[in-house]
């Protein structure tokens, strides 16, 4: 499984266990997925000056 699966997989738990109002499963899913990102660019920041 390549990085962006990974991403979007995280992505979708987080959004079930919202629908399931279950919210520590949804806090722990979102932590994966902030863990999964981190380091994403996102086009809005520039290192370069």
């Amino acid at each position: 499984m390549n990085r962006e699966q990974r991403i979007h997989e995280a992505r979708l738990l987080v959004l079930a266990y919202m629908q399931t109002e279950d919210v520590s499963k949804a806090q722990e899913a979102l932590d994966k997925w902030v863990e999964e990102v981190k380091g994403v660019d996102d086009g809005n920041y520039s290192d370069e000056a």
